[in-house]
């Protein structure tokens, strides 16, 4: 998980994690030793432009997920993932890209 660092800027990685540790699915990777299978769709450009002096695209796509454990497990979790990604000095960030927002809709 901290390998994708890279690809976050530092306030978006640390919205992914506490949304990760608000839905308890890490703690259930974590505790209950359980197996996160995810699925994830085709994606959509919902728009792009200027915000300030940085050109930034939204980016949508589908989510499923499911916890598989040795005696239990979850229904699969239908989500529809928003990124905000915006361009960076690539001197920070070697991409020049960073996920600057991650927003998670429930979609089942």
């Amino acid at each position: 998980m901290t390998q994708l660092g890279e690809r976050y800027s530092e306030v978006g990685f640390q919205d992914y994690y506490k949304a990760l540790v608000a839905s308890n699915l890490l703690k259930a990777v974590k505790d209950q030793r359980m197996n996160l299978w995810v699925d994830v769709g085709p994606g959509v450009i919902r728009g792009s432009g200027t915000i300030g002096d940085k050109f930034a695209w939204e980016y949508q796509y589908p989510v499923t997920l499911k916890l598989d454990g040795q005696q239990s497990g979850s229904p699969p979790q239908r989500f529809i993932f928003t990124l905000r990604i915006q361009q960076t000095d690539v001197r920070v960030k070697n991409a020049g890209l960073e996920v600057t927002q991650v927003i998670t809709t429930n979609a089942n």
